[in-house]
């Protein structure tokens, strides 16, 4: 059984996916969008068992992946929950199905290629449904199950009036998770809601797994009239889907549930690198490329890249981005792409990547690319304080005068205000047109309503909307009014009425503002049509705009810490090095004199936090930032790999020895000369003797590859011809206290026991800590003294 993704790529088995450009991704409207890459993916929902979900709460990762993939990534009790919702669900609706007068294709379902349940190419989006079968259904049944029978595993949330409805085995699954209310109506099991409530069980039903579909009334009732005036004669009012979500979709941010984004992810293994002859992997074999689409944003990114038969660099992606599903399997073929790297950019390891942010991954390691960044840095901190954006951004980045054309002639064509988009008053629009006539018709109002304030000589009558009933003529109680009037509302104080003119006249002005409401939708894709032919200038624009807002905040960070300019040199030599996160930290010193450096110490002495201080240093400086120290000096690095901390990994039978080993094989495999490696204490998940030995052979091999390595440990004595530096601690008063300060040498005790103490453990295991260690020195000494 394959047990997780990466045996997957190991298997003969290949992906069916091409990647493919934004450009030809790109759609109108984000329906369009959405339903694209949602008709690809193989996501599961609750009512299939075969659904499994990996969560991995410490990087907050959730993915989801067809059960072929990772079926044992779940919890068993996970398991036997959604089978037994599972099993409960199709035991209610194969009942229901059963009953006589219900839907006799619900009774025997096939999809759409007439395939049943159990057949192995079953697709379970699709119900098969005749049109005989559809002829013998109302109106209204039609116009539902012929949407529904194409998103037959999606919740159909189905406009009606001001409720959204849900029916059949929609209704079912909603009354079954959320205990929903089920009535029957049009022969169907329905259940439902306010539409004010929409973005509330939008993200409930996203959130339990779900896709939803949304179906949206085209037109209102007055519409529906409208449209009879023309000659058709529909007896039901127009409805259409007008979007699909997935957990992977998502783009409102009333349905989204983590400050993170999520993605969409498309993963092609090839099986050959199509750059074979400058491909420098041990095995082309493991080459991917990737798509990642994320639909908070509407964005695409994709890279492609040979990894290692660890998939490390895979494993990356994974942990940077909270990718919620994946596509298997698609229905458009776009055609492949292969992007050349350029080798001008820092590779991160995976424990690298790790809530890092986008443009932090792309440290440079072309030495007149960081000048540059450098120079431009300091150019936006020697200007004045306040940034003049239009000139600024055509000076720095050339935006084209033609996106001042393009604003301008889309100016001249629509007036734009917070609310609303309209049409320049002297266009012969037709929202122009209808505005005219409304004003023409509450001309008539007015002038109907002065006329009979001198008819019957009084100044108390007035017009009162409420609700539906608008332009209710409004009189005082007592008054006497004609006798075609007819009563249409009342309060304690006033009766209102209604004549055959103003009944005349409401319907005529409700029709009105029906149409213009139609126009103002019309004119409204014209402005988005217009405003889509130049968006290759706004793009350009935003994207423009986009990297002088991050070059100014380089600025804002260089401007609010202690920081200074670092200098490209041959070795790494700082003075007053302190960490860009925490502001109190203890600022060191070091001037290599050899390309490793071994770091020991007490526990709790310091060492991982300067070596991330180093290490994110070296990352600001390979951005073109400054660095937090007041001096620095660094080659530039190719790679940047990082092996801190330590954990198992149940979900794939790893100990905590097995994933460092794994983890250091990488770095052993794909390092160079001109890499930089940080590896915090290597071998802690095994004996002390088997530990230093790897440890110490590990050591020896970089020293061999010549790479620059920070390498912290509490075996002492590991390799001779290396730097020896630790984190300095002293004793005081029986208790450990901490300088936080590298110096040279070797630290020859770890000071456990005062950390146990620190922490609180029982004085009786401390006493009893101390009489073994007493112990065992005693006993090394006297078989020192008898070797002798």
């Amino acid at each position: 059984m394959k047990k997780n993704l990466f045996d997957y790529f190991n298997s003969s088995q290949e992906i069916k996916l091409d990647s493919c450009t934004p450009q030809e991704i790109k759609l109108d409207t984000a329906s369009q969008k959405v339903n694209i890459l949602d008709t690809a993916t193989q996501k599961e929902n609750l009512t299939n068992d075969d659904s499994q979900i990996y969560n991995q709460e410490k990087s907050e990762l959730t993915v989801s992946f067809p059960s072929d993939v990772c079926k044992d990534w779940s919890s068993e009790d996970e398991k036997l929950k959604k089978k037994k919702i599972k099993n409960e669900l199709v035991t209610k609706e194969e009942k229901d199905a059963a009953v006589p007068g219900r839907y006799e294709f619900l009774i025997n379902v096939k999809d759409k290629y007439g395939r049943s349940i159990d057949d192995k190419d079953y697709d379970k989006s699709t119900l098969l449904i005749t049109e005989k079968q559809l002829s013998k259904l109302t109106p209204f049944e039609r116009q539902f199950w012929e949407i529904k029978k194409d998103y037959f595993d999606t919740i159909v949330f189905f406009k009606k009036g001001k409720f959204y409805e849900l029916y059949e085995e929609d209704a079912s699954i909603s009354a079954r998770l959320f205990d929903m209310k089920i009535t029957e109506r049009v022969n169907m099991r329905m259940t439902g809601f306010p539409e004010s409530s929409y973005d509330e069980w939008a993200a409930r039903f996203l959130d339990a797994g779900f896709k939803i579909a949304r179906v949206e009334q085209s037109e209102n009732a007055i519409g529906k009239q409208i449209r009879e005036k023309g000659g058709k004669k529909d007896k039901i009012i127009n409805r259409e889907l007008v979007e699909v979500v997935t957990q992977g979709t998502i783009y409102d941010m009333n349905h989204i549930k983590t400050n993170h984004s999520t993605f969409l992810c498309a993963i092609r293994k090839h099986s050959l690198c199509p750059n074979l002859k400058d491909c420098k992997a041990d095995n082309p074999n493991h080459h991917f490329s990737i798509l990642l689409y994320d639909s908070s944003t509407f964005s695409i990114s994709s890279s492609t890249f040979c990894d290692d038969q660890y998939f490390t660099s895979l494993r990356g992606y994974f942990y940077k981005y909270p990718i919620m599903e994946y596509l298997s399997d698609i229905k458009y073929d776009f055609g492949s792409i292969w992007v050349k790297p350029d080798n001008t950019t820092v590779v991160s390891d995976t424990k690298s990547i790790l809530n890092e942010e986008e443009y932090l991954c792309y440290s440079m390691r072309n030495s007149m690319i960081v000048n540059f960044i450098f120079i431009l840095i300091i150019c936006i901190k020697n200007s004045n304080n306040d940034i003049h954006f239009k000139n600024d951004v055509s000076l720095n980045f050339n935006i084209k005068n033609n996106l001042k054309l393009r604003l301008e002639n889309f100016l001249k064509n629509f007036k734009i205000s917070k609310d609303e988009i309209l049409p320049d008053k002297n266009n012969k629009d037709e929202l122009n047109i209808l505005i005219k006539e409304k004003e023409t018709s509450e001309e008539k109002f007015l002038k109907f309503l002065e006329d009979q304030k001198k008819i019957l000589k009084s100044k108390s009558i007035n017009y009162k909307s409420v609700g539906k009933e608008i332009y209710q003529i409004e009189v005082p109680k007592d008054f006497k009014v004609p006798d075609e009037w007819y009563l249409v509302s009342k309060t304690k104080s006033t009766n209102r009425y209604y004549t055959e003119i103003i009944t005349q006249l409401v319907k005529e002005y409700v029709e009105i503002e029906e149409k213009i409401f139609q126009s103002q939708g019309c004119l409204l894709n014209r402005a988005i049509k217009d405003l889509l032919e130049g968006s290759k200038v706004f793009e350009e624009a935003i994207f423009d705009i986009a990297n002088l807002d991050c070059f100014i905040s380089f600025s804002k960070f260089n401007e609010k810490n202690e920081c200074c300019t670092p200098r490209l040199g041959d070795k790494i030599k700082f003075k007053g090095l302190t960490n860009p996160i925490y502001s109190n930290y203890i600022p060191n010193d070091y001037d290599e004199e050899s390309r490793i450096l071994v770091l020991t110490g007490s526990n709790m002495s310091g060492k991982s936090t300067f070596m991330r201080s180093l290490t994110l240093n070296i990352i600001l400086f390979q951005m073109g930032m400054n660095v937090c120290a007041s001096e620095f000096e660094s080659p530039l690095f190719d790679r940047i790999f990082t092996r801190i901390g330590a954990s198992d990994n149940l979900g794939r039978g790893e100990s905590t020895f097995m994933v460092e080993l794994l983890e250091m094989s990488s770095v052993l495999r794909y390092a160079t000369d001109k890499s930089f490696v940080v590896v915090d204490e290597l071998g802690r998940g095994t004996s002390i003797k088997d530990g230093k030995i790897i440890a110490k052979a590990v050591v020896n091999k970089l020293k061999k590859m010549k790479c620059r390595v920070l390498f912290s440990t509490h075996y002492h004595n590991l390799l001779k011809g290396v730097s020896s530096y630790f984190m300095d601690s002293k004793v005081v008063d029986h208790d450990l206290l901490f300088l936080y300060k590298l110096k040279k040498g070797e630290c020859e005790d770890s000071n456990g026991i005062y950390v146990a103490k620190m922490a609180g453990v029982p004085l009786e295991i401390i006493d009893s800590a101390w009489e073994y260690r007493k112990k065992i020195f005693d006993d090394r000494n006297k078989k020192n003294c008898g070797d002798e």
